[in-house]
């Protein structure tokens, strides 16, 4: 440990050496003639009523009248350069709607552009807002448009992820032109959250993306590298006066019917498919704007199933539940509210439920939700020291309340409560703070303190399992056992143009539930750090290439010290939107009583889009690791690697494949798994509203074959029309067991089938 920190140190001060220098180098350059936006202001002027028409013409007289957006600069690769291309947009507004038009130069013959679905044209050119209302810099929309018009939004939250789950009503039509392309949208007041005041000041920006030789990002403010608080730049629109985002209340009826059939012995091939009766349900949204920050949603028997089916994840080296991504557009309202560093909030634990409710609003910069919903299949994790448990513990209810304060530096502090009963007795509570601090433009110290108390419901056939936690007081049973637990996170970032280093520390004690979230291991102390150098060469074959290492250890509370690694690594972004990563792990791991030294593992991967044709990745790993689910660890042999590819034919066809390998064999060279999972995606976009989708999926370890065929149509995100099918086939001969009467065929036999109808369409009353 005491070498880890000397390490740290004597990086940390020649990394920050080295950046003092190039800052004094930088100083002496010759300024160049061309200036940015730095932080400007627009007044919007209001439009008469429907004197727009979205159909990505210009010629309509009211847009003489519109307030321009120019002078962008390329803030990627160039920072804040003259672009090599024009853009200009125009700004308007009415009662109703805030108005855009996108003026995109650029040669025709150039442009990426495709017939897609909603949210699949992050490949293509497009344009967009990034708009945050609240000025808190802590999130705000970003409604992007391909050049024919095509949608795709996001919501940015302060660490700069993107949260893709957001789904906004606007209007939009784009054409391209002879000299590249223009765009209009128009954005309801309606679909957006804002102060309830008489006039409205707005921070955005306009940010163009121009994938060519290299991913050229142009925006209409400047972005200065070493200041960590994107939203913090941005330029601000004022004048918007006198609006609303109106009490329409919003109904989403829904109306879903499937029929399924299985084996009758679902082990045995031979037993014959026997189909079950169809059945039909019907659901219902309602969601109620009170006010510009404030709305109410309600959902009755709603159909959460996922009609994008989970990608199936190597886990069989895995002794910990596995993370997947929330898809189910019920929770995307407010969802940037619910994320924290300890994940109190995971709403995939709410996995059935039969009635939900949220309330979410705010004032000024302070932001509220709550969240209830009665849950039929509740999944529970029971996180331990080296793995965790899963399973069902049947119905529940389900609260979740959460206040956090924002300010205008990109700061916050916030306060989280969640509590969980079960229908079986049993229950757990969980609350906290966090909040983050913003210093000097790039540095920002991080906090979460969660404490929680459980009570066990007495649910026997969940688990059995011989394992206990707190120096054995209590079983990892569901046996009615009550405890109770704290976490805690604390974290150090700074984030520049060149040097970049992360320290965080955390603790997770062993009775430290977290049921509505997801943090499947417990009784563990870590700290880590992250540092990199980045370099601009500005040479045409390497835009950027950035050293750096990682390191860690953890410990359980006992003090046992569990794991450390040092892992040096390199990133080279090269030209032709093509990036390599390399790493060498280096660790040593104490686990199921047995100390590891000498794990040492490979890693690498390339990434390129350099046509517009074609997107691929690869990666590999090789080197040492545990084999962590045999009788007895050991030490093994590991080779993993896979890659995946996108080809785009014709402008609405896009065929996606897949493949991941993994093998892992004893030191003696004998096997110990062995497997792939390889996943075809075939989409078909036959108009902006109609689309025909088709996935084939094969996993080895399961031994599992799925096909599932799809037919979409979309009139907008909450109105839409499936039809579609699951299959799957199932290899019984790798689970024969030798010496039984039953016989089978190496061969795959239909072991499932479900057809399946969605009706769903949004009224506005």
């Amino acid at each position: 440990m005491k070498h880890l920190i000397l390490i740290c140190i004597v990086v940390f001060t020649t990394l920050f050496s080295i950046e003092l220098s190039a800052k004094d180098d930088e100083s002496i350059q010759t300024v160049k003639p061309f200036t940015a936006n730095r932080k400007p202001t627009l007044t919007i002027p209001r439009f008469k009523e429907g004197s727009i028409i979205i159909d990505g013409n210009l010629d309509e007289p009211m847009w003489k009248q519109a307030v321009s957006a120019s002078n962008f600069c390329e803030i990627r690769p160039g920072d804040n350069t003259c672009p090599p291309v024009g853009t200009e947009t125009l700004i308007g507004y009415d009662d109703k709607y805030l108005y855009l038009a996108f003026i995109a130069n650029d040669n025709p013959a150039d442009i990426r552009v495709s017939l897609q679905d909603r949210d699949r044209i992050f490949r293509d050119d497009f344009i967009g807002i990034i708009l945050d209302t609240y000025q808190s810099s802590s999130w705000a929309y970003e409604l992007f448009v391909n050049p024919i018009g095509i949608q795709g939004d996001l919501r940015w939250t302060n660490g700069g992820d993107e949260d893709e789950s957001l789904d906004i009503l606007f209007d939009s039509k784009g054409i391209i032109t002879e000299s590249g392309y223009q765009v209009e949208i128009a954005i309801p007041f309606s679909s957006l959250r804002f102060p309830d005041k008489p006039i409205q000041s707005w921070d955005f920006t306009i940010l163009r993306i121009q994938p060519r030789e290299t991913r050229r990002q142009i925006s209409w403010t400047e972005t200065n590298r070493d200041n960590s608080c994107w939203p913090c730049q941005f330029g601000t629109m004022t004048g918007i006066s006198n609006i609303h985002s109106g009490s329409s209340l919003q109904l989403l009826p829904s109306l879903v019917g499937s029929q399924s059939s299985s084996l009758t012995n679902s082990g045995n091939p031979n037993s014959g498919i026997q189909n079950n009766p169809l059945k039909g349900e019907f659901g219902l949204s309602i969601r109620y704007p009170f006010s510009s920050n404030l709305s109410a949603e309600a959902a009755f028997n709603p159909d959460f199933s996922q009609v994008e089916s989970d990608q199936a994840l190597i886990d069989v080296n895995s002794t910990f539940s596995l993370f997947y991504p929330e898809r189910r557009p019920f929770f995307s309202e407010g969802a940037d509210l619910y994320q924290t560093w300890i994940n109190a909030v995971y709403s995939r634990s709410i996995n059935n439920p039969i009635a939900a409710v949220k309330l979410t609003g705010g004032s000024g910069h302070t932001n509220f939700g709550v969240l209830s919903a009665v849950d039929e299949e509740t999944a529970v994790i029971v996180p331990l020291e080296e793995r965790s448990l899963y399973g069902s513990a049947g119905k529940s209810i389900t609260n979740i309340a959460r206040l956090r304060h924002s300010f205008t530096d990109g700061s916050n502090l916030g306060a989280i409560v969640t509590d969980r009963h079960y229908d079986g007795g049993g229950f757990s509570v969980n609350g906290g703070i966090d909040g983050m601090y913003r210093f000097w433009d790039n540095m920002q110290l991080e906090g979460q303190f969660l404490v929680s108390s459980t009570q066990e419901g007495n649910l026997p056939l969940v688990f059995s399992s011989t394992q206990t936690f707190d120096k054995g007081k209590f079983t990892a049973n569901l046996d009615g056992e009550k405890f109770s637990g704290f976490a805690s996170y604390l974290g150090l970032k700074r984030y520049g143009r060149n040097f970049t280093i992360e320290l965080t520390s955390w603790q997770m004690s062993s009775g430290f539930r977290a049921e509505t979230g997801f943090e499947p291991r417990a009784n563990q102390r870590k700290t880590t750090i992250w540092t990199a150098y980045k370099f601009y060469p500005n040479g045409q074959i390497v835009e950027n290439w950035q050293p750096g290492f990682r390191g860690g250890r953890i410990w359980n509370f006992d003090g046992t010290i569990k794991d450390g690694w040092i892992d040096p690594m390199l990133n080279v972004q090269l030209s032709g939107q093509t990036s390599l990563r390399f790493d060498y792990l280096m660790s040593a791991e104490f686990f199921r009583s047995t100390y590891f030294d000498g794990i040492k593992r490979f890693s690498g991967s390339i990434n390129t889009q350099f046509s517009e044709l074609f997107q691929g990745e690869l990666y590999f790993t090789v080197g040492r690791s545990i084999a962590r689910n045999t009788e007895v660890p050991v030490l093994g042999k590991v080779l993993s690697g896979g890659g995946s590819f996108t080809l785009k034919p014709l402008d609405r066809l896009n065929i996606q494949q897949s493949i991941d390998f993994s093998q892992l064999d004893y030191p003696t060279g004998e096997n110990i798994f062995k497997g792939a999972v390889l996943r075809t995606r075939l989409n078909y976009q036959h108009s902006r509203e109609l689309s025909v989708r088709i996935v084939v999926q094969y996993d080895s370890f399961s031994h599992d074959l799925r096909f599932e065929p799809l037919i979409s149509y979309k009139l907008n995100p909450f109105s839409i029309f499936y039809i579609g099918s699951t299959n799957r086939w199932h290899n019984f001969y790798e689970e024969h067991v030798p010496g039984s009467n039953e016989y089978f065929d190496d061969a795959l036999h239909q072991s499932s089938r479900s057809y399946f109808f969605k009706l769903q369409y949004l009224f506005q009353v």
